[in-house]
């Protein structure tokens, strides 16, 4: 088994994405698709009312811009592929899905991922369809099963470490072919556990969202393993601000400071020391290039490290995984 290093979230074709911060929740209306060309031998799509309506869903209908899949248009389709790769199937409840394909109910939501997990498992050829003749339209079957099969990795050893409190999240011959899972001087293995539970919280990608999850209270622990400042500013939808410092760290007004050439250490810094947090220094530390520049370089910094560490505990659970698989 093999990790997806990049966060490709291996959409459908012709469906653009921002990467990182994709945003699901969006309704996704009926004219809202992407989708080129046309095939013939399909049903035209009608607008229909199904509510109490006993009239089956069509596998395919419509063409160009109309072609649905069992009642998914283009964009919800992609979206349920990017659903995915975000969460993996979880217990096969679909409840990532549901609140995030408002315009699609509960069953429509399960009967379409039956019908996507089906298409998925098929032998991966060159054809440009699958066996019921449902384009693939772009889909990278191999780092799709990839990613499900890396989340329930992760799901099963959260699962089994709530279960089993206390327990070591990998043995010696993992660590010993996986060093650095050991963790520094600050980075333990409680802080580990954290972030799988904080990937299954957020979703897969979602890297920035776990660095600034106030409840997880890890950011200050990656800002004294990298010596950074901990800057903590309010998020949208949290209130407050602090400013703390971890060990051996440095002021990060200092090199903005240098950088303006004003000869002064202390502009900022000493209300930073203060942990000063009135709607003044927050202004500035946004408005402030150099300020915000070096504040920028370690939001950067935080969230490789944060990747850079999922990535190892992938390695570590495919060890695993790979040894209990041989050993049965």
């Amino acid at each position: 088994m093999v990790s997806v290093e990049e966060d490709d979230l291996a959409g459908l074709e012709d469906v653009s994405s921002d990467g990182e911060d994709d945003n699901f929740e969006a309704e996704l209306t009926d004219g809202d698709t992407t989708s080129s060309g046309t095939q013939s031998g399909r049903r035209p799509y009608r607008k229909r009312n199904r509510v109490d309506s006993t009239e089956p869903i069509p596998l395919m209908e419509g063409e160009g811009k109309s072609f649905r899949v069992l009642g998914f248009n283009q964009s919800q389709r992609a979206a349920f592929v990017q659903i995915l790769m975000r969460f993996g199937v979880g217990d096969f409840d679909w409840k990532e899905f549901a609140p995030r394909l408002k315009q699609k109910t509960y069953e429509e939501i399960k009967d379409y991922g039956v019908l996507f997990l089906s298409h998925i498992s098929e032998d991966i050829t060159e054809s440009p369809t699958f066996s019921d003749g449902v384009p693939k339209e772009g889909l990278r079957i191999q780092d799709v099963l990839v990613r499900i099969a890396v989340l329930l990795l992760v799901s099963n050893k959260v699962k089994t470490a709530s279960e089993h409190p206390g327990t070591r999240l990998f043995t010696d011959d993992i660590i010993m072919r996986y060093p650095t899972l050991k963790g520094g001087k600050f980075w333990k293995e409680e802080h580990d556990l954290l972030l799988l539970s904080a990937v299954l919280k957020h979703g897969y990608g979602r890297w920035q969202a776990i660095v600034d999850d106030k409840e997880l209270r890890i950011q200050e622990v990656i800002c004294q393993e990298l010596n950074l400042p901990f800057i903590n500013l309010p998020v949208p939808g949290q209130a407050g601000s602090q400013v703390q410092y971890g060990v051996n760290v440095t002021n990060i007004e200092s090199t903005g400071n240098q950088t303006r050439g004003n000869g002064s250490g202390n502009d900022v810094g000493g209300e930073v020391g203060q942990g000063a947090t009135d709607a003044g220094n927050q202004a500035q530390i946004y408005q402030d290039p150099s300020i915000l520049y070096h504040f920028r370089d370690m939001q950067r910094r935080q969230v490789e490290y944060v990747k850079k560490r999922v990535l190892l505990l992938e390695k570590g659970l495919n060890a695993e995984y790979q040894k209990e698989y041989y050993v049965s």
